[in-house]
């Protein structure tokens, strides 16, 4: 009961910056309702002559520049965005798939949002500006019963720093209840120093089992690594 508190209590504060993303606006500016990222990777640009023209107003952030206000955790600029080809694990009857890969610059305005990103990543060393990583992914069930994903237990960098729950890692799919022959969207973040934006170039994905619901028997153990580009 304590895991399944803490779990919640952890969804609850990501689904705040995770907000970010899809807030509507009252300007024209830009809207990315209903778009979806279709490039395969993008580097961050340098020329901020025309940001203004990027500020996104509904939808997510789906272009390298693009940004928006966001009033729980300040201004959120898209820095670098993946969607990666063949990015998937199968394991026993899960499909795990990577959608899409983001870099976010967080920059809070208010005392009240660097804190929430503080307590969010459960860090009190968080740089102005902050740096988060994106992954929204999918799990895909083809048995015939409802399985319990346990989540994305490391993220490893390529300059080696392990990510995990409790220090810098969120993952929302963290005892994700997928029904049988169903699939379901889920997200995970994580901060990284901002000295170490500059050296990020790959992301190894180290994946948790996953269970049985009814009787909580595990289905699947955890799988081999996925490494990813992202540069």
């Amino acid at each position: 009961k304590e895991i399944y508190n803490m779990y919640k209590s952890i969804k609850t504060i990501s689904l705040l910056l995770l907000s970010a993303l899809t807030l509507a606006g009252c300007s024209n500016t830009v809207d990315n309702s209903n778009k979806s990222a279709s490039s395969s990777s993008a580097k961050v640009k340098k020329n901020s002559s025309s940001r203004d023209n990027k500020k996104v107003t509904a939808g997510e952030l789906l272009k390298v520049g693009q940004w928006h206000d966001d009033p729980t955790s300040g201004k959120v600029t898209l820095e670098r965005i993946v969607s990666p080809t063949n990015a998937e694990i199968n394991y026993g009857p899960m499909n795990f798939k990577i959608k899409n890969i983001k870099l976010l610059k967080y920059e809070p305005k208010t005392n009240q949002q660097k804190e929430l990103i503080s307590t969010t990543f459960d860090s009190a060393n968080v740089t102005l500006p902050s740096y988060v990583i994106q992954v929204t992914y999918t799990l895909d069930n083809s048995s015939d019963s409802e399985l319990q994903f346990n989540g994305i237990k490391s993220l490893v960098p390529n300059y080696g720093q392990q990510l995990s729950m409790g220090s810098g890692l969120i993952d929302e799919g963290v005892g994700s209840a997928i029904a049988a022959h169903a699939h379901k969207d889920e997200h995970a973040q994580a901060l990284i120093n901002s000295d170490d934006v500059s050296k990020l170039n790959q992301l190894t994905f180290n994946l948790d089992s996953i269970a049985n619901t009814d009787t909580f028997e595990t289905v699947a153990d955890a799988p081999e690594s996925l490494t990813i580009d992202f540069k």
